[in-house]
């Protein structure tokens, strides 16, 4: 039986179809309520999790809280975003969603993005029973098996793209590192992204060492792209 993916919709029509399409890819799809207790009770065995929920807030609400816990805070996660609510898109990206994919897809567009978001997270996992740690200035710690800020003021958890921003960023302090010296870091090889998601993704990272040092590290470079102080 192939990796497990859970499925949280209110759409049963549309779970019967991924759960057929994730089947000829060679996964096992699992169909849950779109709530925090039901993906709690099933991560386990889950190597990914796909929101398609026509109640946004609801969505939205599941993307947060899952980031937050620690249970959960490593899942992959892929939102579909049905047209007429395309203007959610960049709420999804802030909330921790690793992929949005806007319907109507294709079923090839689907399998990959799984495949993707599963490869990333495995190349990301430490060996097991290992925790690497990096220290940088005092400032903070950096956990890289939970992704877990712990500074003098808190502690923040970085979702996986602000995680590899922040990678990026540590391997040249000091340095301005445009936009697109952070999109070949923490996106995969041809990927659009555009500045704003850019954007979005540093913001979240600057708000998350805040809340654990304090300090204000990362600093916007007019026309230029960002430096940090780390």
């Amino acid at each position: 039986m192939g990796p497990t993916v859970l499925v949280a919709t209110e759409d049963a029509d549309f779970s019967l179809f991924l759960t057929h399409l994730l089947a000829a890819g060679g996964f096992r799809a699992i169909s849950i309520a779109v709530r925090i207790e039901e993906l709690e009770a099933r991560i386990s065995s889950a190597k990914a999790l796909i929101i398609d929920s026509t109640d946004i807030e609801r969505a939205l609400e599941l993307c947060r809280r899952a980031r937050v816990r620690q249970r959960t805070s490593g899942i992959p996660m892929m939102a579909f975003i049905r047209a007429q609510n395309e203007r959610h898109y960049l709420k999804f990206l802030k909330a921790g969603v690793d992929e949005c994919i806007l319907r109507p897809l294709s079923p090839e567009l689907i399998l990959s993005g799984v495949r993707g978001i599963i490869a990333r997270r495995d190349q990301r996992a430490p060996a097991r029973h290992t925790k690497s740690r990096s220290e940088h200035g005092g400032a903070f710690l950096v956990d890289s098996s939970t992704r877990i800020l712990n500074g003098a003021q808190g502690r923040a958890c970085l979702s996986p793209t602000e995680f590899r921003i922040l990678q990026r960023m540590l391997a040249s302090p000091g340095q301005v590192l445009s936009r697109r010296d952070l999109v070949e870091a923490a996106w995969p090889p041809g990927r659009y992204v555009d500045d704003k998601t850019v954007d979005v993704h540093v913001s979240k990272l600057r708000k998350a060492i805040y809340t654990a040092t304090g300090k204000k590290l990362i600093q916007t470079v007019r026309s230029s792209g960002f430096i940090a102080d780390l």
